[in-house]
Formats: structure tokens, sequence, C-alpha cells
């Protein structure tokens, strides 16, 4: 089993994403937009808004949301359809007193199938959210499914960070009572604001080479 959780350790509350937004908004809506004006003959603006909610640590829901300009009850019902078929994901829904047309996924399923449908659209939100074992608890590491994020340090006197891993939750270390020395890879992007808690006394080594010894290659 799977749980969605916030890759910058967020707990509760509900969340906006500027620059997902604005990903979505440059890699997805031409593409979309086209395709809705080759099957409907008719010219459309939109506009993106990507939001989620957590409690308890755990994701509760995420939505996608398209404000339209000019709405009509046709136009909105033609645009719901082509997102359905543009995202090939089933279950957009239309408010017409916002007016806008918006999936909303509250499952592991939907919320999975809407993370891939933007992924395969070369939109990645894994700085945002990503699936983990639903097993996992405070007392465990938790990477990102790609490596490249530390999302939780385990609570042990002394930790040393998997080597390519770029980017540290901000609230990493956020359960930790025991940790005194923490290593951190030369790749990760890594100063002395990267963690906003962090136990009182606690040492950091930033690495200027591989953990064996061997030195970091430049890329050019």
């Amino acid at each position: 089993m799977k749980k969605i959780i916030s890759t910058q350790g967020l707990i509760s509350g509900t969340f906006d994403a500027p620059l997902t937004n604005r990903a979505i908004h440059e890699r997805i809506d031409n593409r979309l937009v086209d395709a809705y004006r080759e099957n409907y003959c008719d010219d459309i603006q939109v506009i993106p808004a990507f939001k989620y909610q957590l409690a308890h640590g755990q994701v509760t829901a995420i939505e996608l949301t398209y404000s339209v300009a000019h709405p009509t009850t046709q136009r909105l019902e033609d645009f719901r359809e082509n997102c359905e078929n543009f995202f090939d994901l089933y279950g957009f829904k239309i408010d017409h007193h916002s007016p806008r047309v918006y999936f909303r996924a509250v499952d592991i399923f939907d919320m999975a199938s809407l993370i891939h449908a933007l992924v395969h659209l070369t939109v990645c939100i894994e700085d945002l959210l990503c699936a983990v074992d639903a097993d996992l608890t405070e007392k465990d590491a938790i990477y990102s499914p790609s490596g490249a994020y530390i999302i939780q340090i385990p609570d042990v006197p002394y930790y040393i960070i998997q080597e390519g891993t770029l980017y540290i939750s901000p609230m990493a270390a956020r359960h930790c009572t025991q940790l005194q020395k923490l290593d951190v890879p030369a790749e990760m992007l890594f100063d002395n604001t990267s963690l906003q808690v962090y136990p009182q006394g606690l040492k950091v080594k930033v690495w200027d080479t591989h953990y064996d010894g061997t030195p970091i290659e430049e890329e050019f």
C-alpha cells in the first residue's frame, strides 16, 4: 500500500502551487487548447490552478481546476469532455457558479492517476507530493521515489544521507531528538537555511568528495 505525502514536509492545510500552475500553463495548456479548437471548432481561454490538501501528514485531496473565460453551458461541457480525452482521465466535473472545469481526487487511485497524467505530459510534481510506502513511520528515513529528495531523516544519533540525493525537505529533521551528526553528499543543495527545525547542537558535514573519497566529476 502507498500513501501520498508532502515532499516539503507539510502536515495539514490547503496549499496552492504557483510554480506548478506555471508549468502546466507552459507545457500543457497550448496542446489542450489546440485539441479543443480542433475537436469543437471553437476558441477558448483557460487558466489552470493546482492545489492539494493535507491532514495529519497525508494528502487527502488533489485538485486540478481550469477557469474558463466567456463560458456558456455548451462550452463548459465541451471543454470538460475535451479535458477527459486529452488527459485520458475520467471524472472531470463542471462548477457553473465559478465557472470552472475541475478534477478532484480524494482516493489514492484517483490521486495517483492525476499525478501520472501530469507527469506523462511533462509536469513533474515530485517537489510537492510523492507516493511512499504506507507503513513508513516517524522512525524511518523517507526518500522520494526518484531519490532526489530526502523527506524525513530517521531519529538516530548519526545519519548519512544517500549519495545522489539533491534536495532536503526543510522539515526533514522535525521528529529528530537524538540526531547529533549528519553527513550531506557533495551533490546536494544544502546551506544553513536548508533545515528549518533540527536538534540543538547538530553537527553537519557537507562532503566535497564522494563518501569513499573519490573526487566529484565536474560536468562541462
